[in-house]
């Protein structure tokens, strides 16, 4: 069997708090469902999961859907459920904590990186790197349109070189998931809201073989970590693709 490499897609270390920001600017999404606060398991909870669904426009003035406190959780199902008929997806599973599209970007200076660090969970590429991915067919992912809603006109020098004028951007959505790594087995799930538990002083953070899935990109189970493979990491290399690094996880 032919050994698969796997590499964290990361960022790179910027010189200043400011390079960052101006760099990646910030992405909202800002329709998405509440943390739970569940009277089984006592616990309140929410998780970072972003959708590559609009949320429906009935909900988009809910005052649970705008609000992120969290919210009882007969009243979690009731909303999960009414959004699950209204995407016409009646056995979807949400979770708390989901984030819908769209996602709006505000940035200090017009973006050209190739990826942009916007917001946790995702990762906004330029429409070339889209293009290509969907080219060559990558597993694990799909792409969800980016509105700029405040581009400022301020200037920055790059800690890398800019050779591609980017205009468009899209949002990289991970819908795929490593298997668990060691030590994050399952202690209990909660009957009533879902919650999982493992112990996470005995959780590895690690990528092995056996935990892959066949996807392109996915993330590390029980991590926001953005995982790829060395088909991925070459594509990305020969397109020049700009702010990010790539950490060996073998």
């Amino acid at each position: 069997m032919e050994t698969i490499n796997f590499w964290r897609l990361n960022h790179p270390q910027y010189q200043s708090q400011r390079q960052e920001e101006y760099i990646n600017g910030y992405g909202e999404h800002p329709y998405g469902l509440p943390g739970i606060d569940c009277k089984g398991c006592g616990e309140i909870w929410s998780n970072v999961r972003i959708l590559p669904i609009s949320c429906p426009e009935e909900y988009r003035k809910n005052k649970h859907i705008t609000n992120v406190s969290p919210t009882p959780d007969l009243v979690h199902r009731n909303l999960q459920s009414g959004i699950a008929i209204a995407i016409g997806q009646k056995e979807f599973k949400f979770l708390p904590g989901d984030k819908f599209q769209p996602i709006y970007l505000d940035i200090k200076t017009k973006p050209k990186a190739d990826f942009l660090w916007s917001t946790l969970g995702s990762v906004l590429v330029s429409e070339r790197i889209k293009n290509e991915f969907e080219h060559l067919q990558l597993t694990g992912i799909q792409f969800a349109p980016v509105t700029m809603r405040k581009v400022g006109d301020k200037l920055i020098k790059y800690p890398f070189e800019i050779k591609h004028e980017n205009e468009f951007y899209y949002e990289m959505i991970i819908t795929s998931y490593s298997k668990s790594p060691s030590g994050a087995e399952i202690i209990t799930t909660c009957e009533y809201c879902g919650r999982e538990a493992f112990d996470r002083n005995k959780r590895r953070i690690e990528m092995k073989q056996d935990m892959w899935n066949g996807q392109d990109v996915f993330f590390l189970n029980t991590t926001i970590w953005i995982i790829v493979t060395d088909r991925v990491k070459k594509v990305l290399q020969e397109l020049e693709a700009t702010n990010i690094v790539f950490e060996s996880l073998s």
